[in-house]
């Protein structure tokens, strides 16, 4: 068997080039595109939310789940969206049941490195950033009857607009998930946020505010927004990491 090395490849284009083209490119559903002919079409099965927001830096872990009806193995090319201003910073892929990170990389260190593995008869995943915020990433193998898990960490600074912050999750569905699952942490936040999606729940804890959703056969038609009250949010926040201390505080620029 093929061992697998994982590469997060962000091809980085002038923005210069591509800022209207972005403006005009509207979020679209993960779809994972398989070549076979006559093959059923690999849904989107499972969502799982998992995000942390302090201050105005929102960390998201987005686990999706996709599903083979077919009766073989097969490859296939995942193709996602973001939305301005969310960067990937971490990608892994479901390989004989176990999760493997990838790294971020240049285009030319990706080049090399996938040179390299191919060489080496190592089966390399590059998840590729193209024109506009948009990704695709070869998925395999996408096993028969069987679900393939793939979890991409995204990292934004969040827009403040007259003292609100408005987090938004960048994946729509259409066809119903059978399972969409949404934890999304605010320690620094004193007051309940508000969503555009039925079903929220709200919960002050003893740390912030923490937003919860669990829902069965769950459609997304256009991308969740939690709206934040930046009045109420610790305008200094220090959170234990790794056995360290770190500060997190908005800095304003005047000019």
């Amino acid at each position: 068997m093929k061992k697998q090395l994982l590469l997060i490849a962000l091809f980085l284009f002038s923005h210069s080039i591509f800022a209207n083209q972005h403006n005009r490119i509207a979020i679209q559903p993960p779809i994972v595109k398989i070549t076979q002919p006559g093959l059923k079409p690999i849904s989107l099965s499972e969502l799982n939310i998992n995000s942390e927001i302090i201050s105005d830096v929102a960390t998201s872990n987005y686990e999706l789940v996709f599903y083979n009806p077919n009766n073989r193995i097969l490859e296939g090319e995942l193709v996602f969206s973001l939305f301005d201003g969310q960067n990937v910073i971490n990608y892994a892929l479901q390989v004989n049941g176990k999760y493997r990170s990838a790294s971020v990389v240049s285009k030319a260190k990706a080049k090399e490195a996938f040179e390299n593995t191919i060489r080496n008869k190592i089966d390399p995943g590059l998840i590729e950033k193209t024109i506009g915020n948009n990704f695709k990433t070869r998925l395999y193998p996408i096993p028969a009857k069987g679900f393939k898990k793939v979890k991409i960490t995204v990292q934004e600074i969040l827009e403040n607009k007259n003292n609100r912050f408005q987090y938004r999750i960048p994946f729509i569905n259409k066809q119903p998930l059978k399972k969409l699952k949404i934890a999304i942490n605010l320690p620094a936040l004193g007051s309940k946020p508000r969503s555009n999606y039925a079903g929220m729940t709200f919960d002050k804890v003893s740390k912030g505010q923490l937003v919860k959703l669990e829902k069965t056969n769950a459609l997304i038609k256009k991308p969740i927004i939690i709206d934040i009250d930046n009045k109420n949010q610790q305008q200094i926040f220090i959170k234990k990491m790794g056995g360290g201390d770190y500060i997190y505080t908005s800095l304003e620029h005047k000019t």
